[in-house]
């Protein structure tokens, strides 16, 4: 990410954001992906 244009506190978020996505989402996704399950909204 280019620094330039973000504050320290954006970063923190993004990195926050990602961490959360990679911990608590992917887990779901792949099992999900894996059983061949789609989800209806």
């Amino acid at each position: 990410m280019d620094k330039l244009f973000f504050s320290e506190e954006h970063t923190m978020l993004v990195n926050m954001v990602a961490d959360f996505a990679k911990s608590e989402i992917e887990p779901v996704a792949r099992e999900l992906d894996h059983k061949v399950v789609f989800l209806r909204i």
